[in-house]
């Protein structure tokens, strides 16, 4: 953990190239955010306090459970 406050922002959310998929707002040192439900597909994301933080969360569909 850092010892500041950061954002998850996807980038749709900001540039409106889409529909805003997630937007934490500000979470604190120590906090957590649990993102929704997602569709699979790729999600460029960033922090809106620290913007040079960015990266991609890629959603697959669940594995199914083997057959034994």
């Amino acid at each position: 953990p850092t010892p500041t406050h950061h954002t998850v922002t996807h980038n749709a959310c900001v540039d409106e190239s889409g529909p805003c998929a997630f937007d934490s707002g500000t979470v604190a040192p120590g906090d957590t955010y649990t993102l929704p439900g997602l569709p699979p597909g790729r999600y460029p994301y960033h922090c809106r306090i620290h913007p040079i933080m960015r990266g991609v969360l890629t959603v697959t569909d669940a594995a199914l459970p083997s057959q034994l």
